[in-house]
């Protein structure tokens, strides 16, 4: 993927992983920061049990998603 900004470009794999400036000369100077935290295996965003629910079993979710 590819971002353009007023003061240069943004180049990084699909995901927005290994992102590079461009032109090469302004990533010279730049340190990445530290990735985030991500939240352990047993956290799951609350819409995702539901679909996940009415993905295995053939009935009507709660709500529309």
């Amino acid at each position: 993927m590819m971002f353009v900004g007023d003061k240069g470009k943004i180049l990084a794999g699909f995901l927005v992983e290994n992102p590079h400036l461009i032109p090469a000369s302004k990533m010279r100077g730049y340190r990445m920061p530290p990735a985030p935290e991500r939240p352990s295996g047993d956290h799951v965003q609350p819409g995702v049990l539901q679909w996940v629910e009415a993905c295995r079993v053939v009935r009507r979710p709660p709500e529309v998603f």
